[in-house]
């Protein structure tokens, strides 16, 4: 009888064994699904309406006038002649010159006493950002043999 009671106890030992080296099913976490991000309604954003200076506009008011390529009558003119009434883009202004942009898209200066700009408040004319620089004046040598050169 002690036959049995060994082979019980060998039996258990070896089920016990076979049972700790086993794996055991261990209860793992389901993975986890991302949605996908659903494109939402993104508010469309309206910018408010900004003052946009409208284009101030200045008329001939002599029988021909030309552009000039600076503002004085010393730089040379830029264009044929612009008649009477011939109306302007005011581009910027500088002492008594106005920088215009005229009909045929040229751009250049014409004298402030050239143009009719009533109903203009001058004042609000930006300044230009450059000016072109001085024509170079010959200088001009005497030819009177009485006044000789130095």
């Amino acid at each position: 009888m002690k036959r049995p009671a060994y082979s019980f106890i060998v039996l258990s030992a070896l089920i016990l064994f076979i049972t700790a080296c086993t794996p055991t099913a261990t209860a793992t976490q389901p993975p986890v699904v991302q949605a996908s991000p659903v494109p939402s309604e993104t508010p469309t954003v309206i910018p408010s309406p900004t003052s946009t200076p409208s284009p101030l506009f200045i008329t001939i008011n002599i029988d021909f006038a030309y552009l000039r390529s600076g503002p004085d009558v010393d730089y040379p003119t830029i264009s044929d002649a612009y008649i009477r009434g011939t109306k302007m883009e005011v581009l910027s202004k500088y002492k008594d010159w106005f920088y215009v942009k005229a009909p045929d898209e040229k751009i250049g200066w014409l004298y402030l006493a050239w143009v009719d700009a009533s109903g203009i408040d001058l004042s609000i004319i930006p300044t230009p950002s450059f000016l072109p620089e001085p024509p170079v004046r010959p200088t001009l040598k005497p030819t009177n043999p009485a006044y000789p050169n130095p």
